[in-house]
């Protein structure tokens, strides 16, 4: 729950320390689909009882449903610890208001006792399902955007694009993390996929790698004199490192230092730090000449991104975002080809990083069209020579 922050809705939610929320429920098992999923349920039902209250004349005060709000408490009030999705579609939503609301009003304002959970999840699946189509009216676009047809995987991904709005309650804003960048869980590729685990390629010129934490950047960690950094007696050598320490170095060292934490578009947030542990230290550069080229601006161009392009990022619309993103993975890429030309030898990296710029890419297939071709040139003409076919 460390992607929402604490705050307290209109009707008494509040979530704590020790992940139990105000109304409950133990958020300790849920995934990061898991809790969006129970975010925008709770929302969306929240402003249907502050509607049905409004109606009945009460439009403040509103009465504090505590654990009453989901009722029974059986099987953490009805949310597993797996599958969430089909655990709030199939069990029966009878609310009931908290024994501390007297007023017959408030009373008759809540839900009837026999309407079922499904009729609930019917409207709030219409509601997510017009947004995404008001989003992304192509069609054949959002299947292509969301590979996976369920209700949670659509969810994940608007949340992405749009999740201040998703969870948006009486003023709430919540933060994208590190975690929501690394591990992703929008159909693409996240880092730790792309990764993989140690590796030693000759062609690679970063040399021994683990989970794209390599042994100089280890080497330069283990000596780091930063506030940032809170890892100490990590191992000399990179094959050594356990996951949760490349996690927390890739956090402090790229996340951190070069304030892609700044960034709460999660799309571009994901584009611009894969761009940062793969390509180097310019991907701020790269992604202020990109901002500064679209809309004509003189933003700062840092290695560490400016608070003024992370505001810039922040305030785009869903379509602008998406254009941003597109438009900075393309400059990705054409520094790929460069990197090419200037060293031939790293054409037996060019499919990998290739297939790596166009996992971020809004949609494939415009992605191919745009370098499909050119990278075949390369690998089968112009750097021929040179490539093993890897």
């Amino acid at each position: 729950m460390d992607m929402y922050p604490r705050y307290q809705s209109r009707s008494g939610y509040f979530n704590q320390d020790d992940q139990t929320d105000g109304y409950g429920v133990d958020h300790s098992g849920f995934s990061l689909r898991d809790e969006l999923l129970y975010q925008t349920a709770r929302t969306e039902r929240e402003q249907e009882l502050f509607e049905n209250f409004n109606r009945q004349g009460v439009d403040e005060n509103y009465p504090r449903l505590g654990t009453g709000f989901w009722e029974n408490s059986a099987d953490n009030y009805g949310f597993g610890r797996s599958n969430i999705e089909n655990n709030i579609k199939k069990r029966q939503f009878t609310p009931v208001p908290d024994t501390s609301i007297q007023n017959a009003a408030q009373k008759r304002a809540m839900m009837m006792p026999t309407q079922s959970r499904n009729d609930f999840i019917s409207s709030f699946e219409t509601k997510t399902s017009d947004r995404v189509k008001r989003l992304y009216p192509e069609s054949d676009r959002v299947k292509r955007l969301y590979p996976e047809t369920s209700l949670a995987a659509l969810i994940v991904r608007l949340a992405q694009n749009n999740v201040n709005n998703m969870i948006s309650d009486a003023g709430v804003k919540s933060q994208i993390t590190f975690d929501d960048v690394y591990w992703g869980d929008d159909g693409r590729k996240n880092t730790h996929q792309i990764e993989g685990g140690y590796s030693n390629r000759t062609n690679d010129s970063g040399g021994p790698t683990n989970f794209a934490v390599t042994q100089a950047t280890l080497d330069e960690y283990n000596h780091w004199k930063s506030s940032l950094k809170k890892g100490i007696g990590f191992p000399a050598d990179v094959r050594d490192l356990t996951h949760q320490q490349v996690r927390q170095i890739l956090n402090e060292r790229f996340y951190q230092a070069y304030n892609i934490k700044a960034l709460q578009n999660l799309m571009i947030a994901r584009s611009v730090f894969d761009g940062e542990i793969n390509q180097g230290t310019n991907t701020g550069k790269l992604l202020a000449d990109t901002v500064n080229e679209y809309f004509n601006t003189a933003l700062p161009r840092n290695m560490v991104i400016s608070d003024c392009l992370a505001e810039k990022i922040n305030n785009l619309s869903d379509d602008e975002a998406v254009k941003i993103n597109d438009l900075f993975l393309q400059k990705r890429m054409n520094s790929y080809f460069n990197t090419v030309d200037a060293k031939p030898q790293n054409i037996n990296n060019l499919k990998s990083w290739y297939n790596r710029a166009a996992n971020h890419y809004s949609n494939q297939r415009d992605f191919d069209k745009l370098y499909k071709s050119k990278l075949e040139y390369y690998l089968n003409k112009k750097y021929r020579m040179y490539y093993n076919g890897m």
